[in-house]
């Protein structure tokens, strides 16, 4: 499922659209794009946080697996080109167990984030 991040700490130049959750960059280039989803319950079987780009799993960070109880923090990061017209990104998550809790948003475990490291 799309990560949902409402609240957007910095945007300089209006990128991120906080309805689809897609960070869309109105310039060409290479982007540095990272996210991280804190994950919370018991018996949780599999946790994954992926970069879409596209809508396209595009990178996987890593996986969690076979927590019994507790809180875990998973993370992905990438440099991806996009156009600057109409490639964008998104954040994915997938949890499975008995009663896991995505708990997204902001705060210090759970993000998502992209900046422009050179222009094509």
């Amino acid at each position: 499922t799309v990560v949902s991040f409402s609240s957007i700490e910095y945007d300089t130049a209006s990128c991120y659209n906080t309805s689809t959750y897609r960070f869309t960059p109105n310039v060409a280039g290479y982007y540095q794009v990272n996210g991280s989803i804190n994950l919370v319950g018991t018996a949780i079987i599999l946790g994954l946080c992926s970069i879409y780009k596209n809508g396209s799993e595009f990178k996987r960070g890593n996986a969690l697996t076979g927590v019994s109880t507790g809180q875990a923090i998973i993370n992905v990061s990438s440099i991806i080109y996009l156009n600057g017209t109409s490639d964008y990104v998104t954040l994915y998550a997938y949890v499975s167990g008995a009663s896991p809790v995505l708990v997204s948003g902001t705060g210090a475990w759970c993000y998502f984030q992209a900046a422009m490291i050179r222009s094509a």
